[in-house]
């Protein structure tokens, strides 16, 4: 086999022994290939979406952080206030640093290759 799809002359081969085999085989392999690429588009899609929900989520919860702190503040909380805005902070920070490629060690697939050649 060359790929996906067999060589010229075991194309021929096929045909001479079924009638109509060489076509089916290239439907088939078009088949396979269309459904790959739904599946990658379906998985692409989907990180996206996962991607965008968590940073809405992420911003409401440290919005709700900063309100919460702020209003414990105002009702002489300082101390808990401090906490919970040190809380959310740290957890933005962390966030930061473990999404960076810099802090984590992980390289970029195209930042690997021009570092290999190196």
């Amino acid at each position: 086999m060359g790929g996906p799809l067999p060589v010229s002359t075991e194309f021929a081969a096929y045909e001479k022994v079924l009638p109509g085999a060489a076509r089916e085989i290239l439907d088939m392999a078009k088949a396979e290939q269309s459904h790959r690429h739904s599946n990658n588009r379906k998985d692409l899609n989907g990180g996206i979406t996962h991607q965008f929900l968590a940073l809405i989520l992420g911003a409401g919860l440290l919005g709700g952080c900063i309100w919460g702190a702020v209003y414990l503040a105002m009702n002489d909380h300082p101390a808990i206030a401090g906490l919970l805005l040190g809380v959310a902070v740290l957890g933005v920070i962390t966030s930061i640093i473990r999404s960076r490629p810099v802090f984590t060690g992980r390289l970029p697939e195209n930042e690997k290759e021009t570092s290999d050649e190196s």
